[in-house]
């Protein structure tokens, strides 16, 4: 899915953001849809693409305006995105509300049901939005952060590690459910100057400072290092005075991944909330004839199934599909089909754009896709036209 990267140091040198950035250009490697950081005075970049892929100069730059707008921590994300366009600078990660900024490694599978149900209005397309902003609704019933955590994170479906910043009362958290991996990392140079780190892949955490060659060993330059891994359920504060990680909270995930109604022996989650919310179709005619086609999705998924299978003669396409999860998000008209055989998506990118990604809770052999609606319909069009014509054959 995504990387979250962090650091945070008393007085955070370039030593420091070199490493971090270190982190956050390793891990836009594999998740090279857009690239995101903020810092504590409330400064963040946000970038559309790999963060290894920007021009040396624009690159070269991020670290003196990290240099000049940070003192405590850094806070990264790269993103390998499931739902909303990574083209929109506001699907792209950190988020910001009046009293947060946040980013999310995983997949929300009832966002669209929980901006519902909270009567929720925000731009952001993707799932991740809705933890950023159910958290501040809570505040705005004068909740204290913990307690919004705890709330917001008890009501997620789906799987997520997400790092906040609490801005009134300068403070970071982090929490994560049972789905999601990360780690932590003190260290101690030989100077005694203390730092934290973070990140969704422990090899990151591992490849920072120098590492000096003495034969077959690499001895490590750091005076001490040590690493931990936080538990699922539990509201960990990063302590910038104390240098510290400390619990201060706890939760119970929700043991529900996927609700709604069966398809193909499977789950679904769709919902149309979003149709009437607000003005809804009044907003503009070519609103009004999306949401109309949005309303047979899930007949054109069953169609473009059979399609597919019609014009690969593969009868077990059907049976694959059965065996995933599929989650229909109507706000970001896309639908996301986790732990699908590899066989499955080849044969399928074959004829229809697709993302493919992985998280940590694939069984082998099986990849995780999301579509648009417009991938699903365009599919359709051009292949149900050709098969009325003849053109395909079995």
């Amino acid at each position: 899915m995504c990387e979250i990267q962090f650091v945070m140091s008393r007085n955070i040198n370039d030593e420091e953001i070199v490493n971090f950035l270190d982190m956050l250009n390793e891990g836009s490697y594999s998740n090279s849809d857009a690239t995101g950081l903020c810092t504590d005075n409330g400064t963040k970049w946000k970038f559309r693409t790999a963060l290894h892929s920007l021009k040396d100069q624009k690159s070269g730059n991020l670290l003196s305006d990290i240099r000049m707008n940070t003192s405590k921590f850094l806070i990264g994300h790269n993103r390998l995105a499931t739902t909303g366009s990574e083209k929109e600078n506001k699907n792209n990660h950190p988020f910001e509300t009046s009293n947060l900024m946040l980013v999310h490694n995983g997949v929300i599978s009832n966002h669209d049901s929980l901006k519902g149900n909270f009567a929720l209005d925000y731009p952001e397309e993707t799932d991740s939005a809705i933890i950023i902003h159910l958290m501040e609704a809570y505040l705005e019933q004068d909740y204290s952060i913990e307690d919004a955590i705890k709330e917001t994170a008890e009501s997620l479906q789906g799987s997520y590690s997400v790092m906040v910043y609490h801005k009134p009362d300068d403070r970071i958290f982090y929490f994560k459910n049972s789905s999601t991996s990360f780690a932590f990392m003190k260290a101690v140079t030989n100077t005694g100057k203390v730092s934290l780190y973070g990140s969704t892949k422990t090899q990151n955490l591992v490849n920072t400072y120098n590492w000096e060659k003495d034969g077959m060993f690499d001895i490590d330059t750091l005076r001490k290092r040590a690493y931990a891994e936080p538990d699922a359920g539990v509201i960990y504060e990063m302590d910038t005075k104390g240098m510290n990680i400390d619990e201060v909270g706890k939760f119970t995930p929700s043991t529900t991944k996927w609700g709604g109604n069966l398809y193909c022996g499977t789950k679904y989650y769709s919902n149309d909330w979003d149709y009437s919310y607000g003005e809804g179709w009044k907003k503009s005619s070519t609103t009004e004839i999306k949401k109309l086609a949005d309303s047979d999705i899930e007949d054109d998924f069953e169609d473009m199934v059979l399609e597919l299978g019609y014009y690969l003669g593969n009868d077990e396409l059907h049976s694959d599909l059965s065996e995933s999860a599929i989650t229909f998000h109507d706000n970001s008209r896309t639908v996301v089909i986790e732990n699908l055989n590899t066989l499955a998506i080849k044969e399928m990118e074959k004829f229809i754009d697709m993302k493919t990604w992985t998280s940590n809770t694939n069984p082998m052999g099986t990849r995780n896709v999301t579509l648009t609606y417009d991938n699903i319909q365009e599919f359709l069009d051009n292949f149900s036209h050709k098969h009325m014509n003849g053109k395909v054959v079995k």
